[in-house]
């Protein structure tokens, strides 16, 4: 983007909503190949220089809110909390940590003080989750606490009173 904008311009990088783009190749019939971070970049640059020819100067009336949207609290086997408890009693001793199976006994184990805490000790079935938003002239940017999925961005467009809308992920409360 410096090359095309030149040196002094600089970029606010956020993490969007997920699913769209990986670093694995899922179309790779031989397996999942790991996508490297070049090809990546490539690509949202491509996407950016695209979105960048239809930008708008945008009004500087600026506003903020906060409210909270209740959500069914994700559910787990009993079973599954009873092998976290478990594996804190006899935690894996040796082995790498894998981001491909989160349900690895090394995943579980390193995410256990979590895992109870959230799914043996809160007995709540629902929950609120903050969602921000800033309104910058007519364009709303929505913060969302964790991940959210792409699926999930397409709902709150078609509910959206304009066309400008940014999503962001991975928001700090």
């Amino acid at each position: 983007l410096k090359e095309e904008f030149g040196s002094d311009y600089v970029s606010l990088f956020c993490n969007g909503f997920s699913g769209d783009i990986n670093h694995f190749d899922y179309c790779n019939k031989e397996g999942h190949n790991l996508i490297k971070t070049p090809m990546i970049a490539e690509t949202i640059t491509k996407q950016w220089l695209e979105a960048i020819k239809k930008a708008e100067k945008l009004e500087d009336t600026i506003s903020f809110k906060v409210d909270f949207a209740t959500v069914d609290k994700r559910k787990v086997s009993k079973e599954f909390v009873d092998s976290v408890k478990e594996l804190v009693k006899n935690p894996p001793t040796s082995g790498d940590l894998n981001i491909s199976d989160p349900y690895s006994d090394r995943q579980k184990y390193a995410a256990s003080k979590v895992i109870l805490q959230w799914y043996d000790q809160d007995k709540r079935t629902e929950i609120d989750i903050p969602v921000q938003v800033l309104k910058i002239g007519d364009c709303l940017i929505y913060a969302l606490v964790g991940e959210q999925y792409s699926k999930f961005a397409y709902k709150i467009r078609n509910a959206s009173p304009t066309e400008k809308n940014l999503m962001v992920s991975l928001v700090p409360w």
